[in-house]
């Protein structure tokens, strides 16, 4: 017993005594040992590696290797102030490389972008800008590989750390220099092998941060500026090539999420983003633009689904984009903005050469708002912000005059092109524009509020048209609307839109004037109504033109233009009522070189009134100078007061202030036949607009059917049949034209003869009438409630201008 005691004791003894000679062995050996493998390293990859000093400890083996230079071919790589070790021995002992932890602390990095030499066969590439670390990486490819064969060793690392690093990049190409610091990097359970070792992979945790982002962009005044960046996740990369990471990037107050896989033989990529709360504002500096842009809020919210394989690919989501504005640097007014852009159900197919697709079920702007201003060279702040420098235009290729005048079809009608294009509906809410031209001898400046619409159906195949509905304020008291359809295969070759202008300020417009024709207006209304209709590529245009009230100033002084006989013009074209009511139409092809609608508007507007020989000089008279006023209208089954009546309106109430003794006596007013014919069209269009698949709220404008569309003609059977029946449905198809469009425009016509209207929905649309004109009047002259009397209802006939309401003036 005393024996085997001792003999255990000096067993003890000698290990302890091997194990403290073994650890002094390894505590000697162990610097030399990190200092011969990086002179192989050194001669092997033709690196420079410079290390100051190895410090180990023999308790925990753990080493520091201080003060550490890279460079290669005198370029500097990197250098680091402390490595820091911690090695597991046995595991060290089996042919693997365990780290408990691998720290380095005060890390440098250099990115250089310069020219470099390289050893290529091509003498062209030997001279060429390249990062440093690149050139580093692809001259070390180029380096003998002994042992080629030999299994990899195994290596796991628990943690990995990058502290306080920094990153200094030096791009000589774009003469750009800027600084990522600090930059901290966290690698978590690192390994390059799968978890039974029997092949190759690589799976790490992920966690970046960096702070005080500030980039500056390539051919760009502007600047990446973020102020927190922080970066988390997992990548998992097996034998087979399959990358599959999870990661969350999160930005300021904002983040996205991804969640992707990536076949490496296949070249396939599958995933998915979320972004939530995520700020615009850095990214909008990536634009290419000329003039340093800030932008300040902007969040995007939505998700977004990516499939990819080879060349080819796809993308769907829903993107929400929330409190953008974009402002030029030292501008108050901003540039561009949105309250809120929504993206639903968009998608991106070009997965198959044959069908490939871009659909977006809707397109909704809240509020946007725009600045858009022509300078002195009569270019827009747009084209100028982004303008590429001299010399970097493409050259235009050579075109006939018969390539210019008669352009081939890009496809015949009813073919279906390759890339589908169908965008269901476009909204604009409460849009905004400011409006500024300094290219005139006075400045002009106009702004565009309230504007909404719709643009429904948007499609390129042929055949198909989109359906525009638009209405808009001008300077408060001017209205803007737009109606008609647009053939978007070739616009330009098929499109009938209308534009009316109502109650405009002519004042506003004495830029153009001065610079057009010479003078000066004082004073005056202005109403356009703009048709055009383009059918293959011939244009055909009718403008009307009603001034009311025009006063016109002084000439021009130092005007060099051709003067026109303004003065003689108005005295000749005013009527009694100081109106002057112009047509004045407009032809040409737009796809001849010379085309351009205002040229061909300012040459007709000049031949008419150089034209005007006849009528006597007539002095203006005042709109409201007799008793009996008939000159507020409302359109055919509507009862809203539109801004141009309202204008009038205030008139009549000025005219009441100063002649106390009248009264005011209303009649709602209605027409059977203009009025009955409007109210049971818009029923049967909205009808049609909802089968054929658009949405629509009570609050958009409705638009004008495209007959023309088998959309619309298809839902016009529709509501035939659920109104009048299958069997007279059938009846009808027999007897009526073959043609789509005619016999859509029959069905249509039958459906709205056939609609039910009492003469009560007429009284009903009077009393409306009636009652929207004293609540506006009650609203701004309150203290007239005792002077307003109401007539009952009678029947008028409607003019050009709408259904009159009846107003006299009564002495009490």
């Amino acid at each position: 017993m005393k024996l085997s005691k001792k003999i255990l004791i000096k067993s003890g003894i000698f290990f302890t005594l091997g194990l403290i000679l073994s650890w002094a062995l390894l505590y000697a050996w162990l610097p030399h040992f990190i200092k011969g493998q990086i002179h192989k390293l050194e001669a092997h990859t033709g690196l420079a590696l410079q290390v100051a000093k190895v410090e180990v400890s023999p308790w925990n083996l753990s080493a520091k290797i201080n003060d550490v230079q890279i460079s290669y071919q005198k370029i500097p790589l990197a250098q680091a102030r402390e490595i820091y070790l911690n090695v597991e021995v046995i595991y060290f002992a089996l042919g693997r490389i365990q780290l408990s932890e691998l720290t380095v602390d005060d890390l440098d990095l250099y990115w250089i972008r310069d020219r470099f030499v390289s050893q290529s066969a091509n003498p062209r590439l030997t001279h060429q800008y390249q990062w440093n670390v690149l050139h580093a990486l692809a001259q070390l490819k180029k380096a003998p590989q002994k042992d080629a064969q030999k299994k990899p060793i195994r290596i796991d690392i628990d943690l990995l750390q990058l502290r306080s690093a920094k990153v200094a990049v030096d791009d000589r190409q774009n003469r750009l220099r800027y600084q990522l610091d600090p930059v901290d990097l966290t690698i978590q359970h690192f390994s390059n092998h799968d978890e039974n070792a029997s092949s190759q992979a690589i799976h790490s945790d992920l966690s970046l941060k960096l702070a005080n982002i500030q980039i500056p962009i390539a051919g760009s005044a502007n600047r990446l500026e973020i102020q927190n960046l922080a970066l988390q996740g997992r990548f998992d990369l097996d034998a087979q090539k399959h990358l599959q990471a999870r990661l969350k990037l999160q930005v300021d107050d904002g983040y996205l999420k991804t969640d992707i896989k990536v076949g490496m033989h296949e070249q396939s990529f599958t995933g998915s983003v979320q972004f939530e709360n995520f700020p615009m504002a850095p990214w909008i500096s990536l634009l290419p633009a000329n003039v340093a842009l800030q932008t300040r809020a902007g969040v995007l919210h939505g998700d977004l689904n990516l499939v990819t394989h080879k060349q080819a690919w796809a993308l769907e989501g829903s993107l929400q984009l929330n409190e953008l504005q974009v402002y030029e640097k030292g501008m108050k007014e901003e540039l561009l903005s949105v309250k809120q852009a929504i993206f639903e159900k968009f998608r991106f197919n070009f997965l198959t050469l044959e069908k490939q697709e871009v659909s977006i079920q809707e397109l909704r702007l809240i509020e946007p708002d725009m600045r858009m201003t022509l300078g002195q060279d009569k270019q827009s702040n747009f084209r100028r912000m982004f303008a590429k420098p001299e010399g970097t235009t493409a050259s235009p290729t050579h075109q006939t005059s018969s390539d210019r005048i008669h352009p081939k079809r890009s496809q015949a009608l009813g073919q279906r092109p390759n890339l589908v294009v169908d965008i269901r509906a476009v909204k604009l809410q409460k849009g905004r524009m400011h409006f500024s031209d300094q290219s005139l001898r006075l400045k002009f400046d106009t702004r565009i509020t309230e504007l909404n619409g719709s643009l429904l159906g948007v499609s390129n195949v042929a055949g198909q048209s989109a359906l525009i509905a638009l209405d808009g304020l001008i300077d408060r008291r001017g209205s803007v609307r737009a109606r008609g359809q647009i053939s978007f295969d070739e616009p330009k070759r098929n499109s009938d839109v209308s534009l009316q202008f109502k109650n405009v300020p002519l004042r506003s417009i004495n830029p153009y004037s001065m610079t057009f024709a010479g003078y000066y207006i004082d004073d005056g209304r202005i109403d356009v109504d703009l048709s055009y209709t383009t059918q293959a590529g011939e244009l055909r245009g009718k403008n009307r033109f009603v001034i009311r009230q025009m006063k016109l100033g002084d000439e021009v002084p130092d005007y060099t233009g051709k003067r026109l006989p303004i003065r003689l013009a108005i005295a000749l074209l005013e009527d009694s009522d100081g109106m002057i009511d112009i047509n004045i139409p407009i032809s040409g092809h737009v796809d001849a070189p010379e085309f351009s609608v205002g040229h061909l508007f300012w040459q007709a507007l000049r031949t008419v009134i150089t034209n005007v020989v006849t009528a006597p000089f007539r002095a203006i008279a005042s709109l409201l100078g007799s008793e009996s006023i008939d000159g507020v209208y409302m359109l055919p089954g509507e009862s809203g007061l539109m801004p141009q009546e309202r204008d009038k309106l205030d008139k009549i109430l000025a005219l009441l202030e100063k002649r106390t003794p009248v009264d005011l006596e209303i009649a709602g007013s209605y027409d059977p036949e203009r009025d009955a014919l409007a109210l049971k069209t818009t029923t049967i269009d909205q009808q049609v607009l909802i089968a054929a698949g658009f949405k629509l709220t009570d609050l958009d404008p409705l638009p004008r059917l495209a007959l023309s569309d088998p959309r619309i003609q298809t839902a016009i059977r529709q509501i035939y049949t659920k109104e009048l029946g299958y069997l007279k449905l059938s009846q009808r198809l027999v007897t009526l034209p073959l043609d789509g469009e005619q016999r859509a425009l029959r069905l249509r016509a039958e459906l709205i003869q056939s609609r039910p209207l009492t003469e009560r929905d007429l009284l009903q649309l009077a009393d409306q009438r009636l009652e929207q004109i004293e609540r506006y009047i009650l609203k701004q002259q309150p203290n007239l409630k005792n002077r307003l009397r109401r007539a009952s209802p009678v029947k008028v006939n409607a003019v050009e201008a709408g259904v009159p309401i009846q107003m006299q003036l009564k002495t009490k």
